[in-house]
């Protein structure tokens, strides 16, 4: 930690995939070169600028890319699939995540919620196997479940980080996609926070109305 951490780096530049993740960086002396318009793998991968040799000559970008193990591959497909520049991407899987299984007192708590706060796809995903296992859903087919309407999300809306893990409670086919908030522009923890708060504000309506999900 502290200053002087990026002079270790030499040449090499840093890009971050949104502010947070520059915030934290710059807070360990290292200095970002380059954070994409949209806080996302698919934008960065996009966007990143590609090395040059002096002269304005593109040259073969060689990009290291700390990752989770459960990350989706489209910060890699999208730099190797880059038409104007050739990339060669290492991923490197630096941590991974771990379902946690509700203690008893969770379980019945299931039934109390009305919004639930996903930080990530693998978040949507360890939400839903303690709903069926709290709810009794575990031997049913996905299509089963699907069909279950909101019951088979825990009768929750869902407030996410961003388009990605958006995307996730879509694809799971237990979210319609009005019971699902996320912040369109600048994903991040206060853009988080302001869609968790609409959330709850709407389903705060719809009780006083009467009006279901």
């Amino acid at each position: 930690e502290g200053g002087g951490a990026a002079a270790d780096l030499g040449t090499t530049k840093i890009a971050a995939v949104g502010r947070a993740t520059e915030k934290a960086l710059t807070k360990r002396g290292f200095n970002v070169d380059f954070v994409p318009s949209d806080a996302t793998g698919e934008t960065l991968a996009s966007e990143l600028p590609p090395a040059t040799d002096g002269e304005d000559a593109k040259v073969t970008t060689r990009v290291l890319y700390p990752a989770s193990a459960k990350a989706a591959d489209s910060v890699v497909g999208g730099l190797e699939n880059r038409t104007d520049a050739p990339f060669e991407v290492r991923r490197l899987n630096t941590y991974d995540t771990v379902s946690a299984a509700f203690s008893p007192q969770q379980t019945a708590a299931v039934d109390d919620a009305d919004v639930a706060c996903f930080g990530s796809p693998s978040a949507v995903r360890a939400w839903l196997e303690n709903v069926d296992a709290a709810r009794g859903f575990g031997d049913m087919t996905e299509e089963e479940k699907r069909a279950l309407g909101p019951t088979g999300n825990g009768d929750v809306v869902a407030a996410c980080i961003g388009k990605t893990t958006a995307q996730a409670c879509l694809e799971s086919g237990r979210w319609v996609s009005r019971n699902i908030y996320y912040p369109t522009k600048n994903p991040g923890v206060g853009s988080w926070a302001d869609s968790t708060a609409q959330a709850v504000g709407d389903v705060m309506e719809r009780k006083f109305w009467g009006g279901g999900w």
